[in-house]
């Protein structure tokens, strides 16, 4: 062992002792609005979901997933429904409600049809 490593380890141990005393001996005051300003209030996340979603307690442990989406309850374990089935799910319904919403609009339109015909023809009469 070299005889300088000792002397070099006890001047870095005086170095860091004094630096460490000089900045514990001179305080800086910080006004409490600066404190405010530079440490602003940690608020806590809400509890209420976002929109689309619900909030399901399952055993004490609230979990957020999408409204719709299937969970079960199996002794130790919870299944959550995965990502890919549910948007299956909600496409596959969202087609059949398409479907329906074009059947209805093919009803009125039929209807208006039938209407206008009507009150042509009922036009035509009058004007003779």
């Amino acid at each position: 062992m070299n005889k300088t490593m000792p002397a070099f380890l006890i001047f870095f141990l005086i170095i860091f002792v004094v630096c460490c005393y000089a900045e514990d001996s001179d305080p800086v005051t910080v006004s409490p609005e600066s404190q405010a300003a530079a440490n602003p209030p940690q608020t806590m996340p809400s509890s209420t979901p976002g929109a689309g979603m619900d909030v399901i307690s399952i055993r004490g442990l609230n979990i957020a997933v999408p409204r719709g989406m299937k969970i079960e309850d199996k002794g130790s374990y919870v299944v959550i429904e995965d990502m890919s089935s549910y948007l299956d799910r909600r496409f596959d319904a969202v087609d059949k409600r398409l479907t329906q919403i074009e059947d209805m609009q093919e009803d009125l339109r039929q209807g208006l049809e039938e209407v206008t015909d009507t009150l042509n023809n009922t036009k035509k009469e009058d004007a003779r």
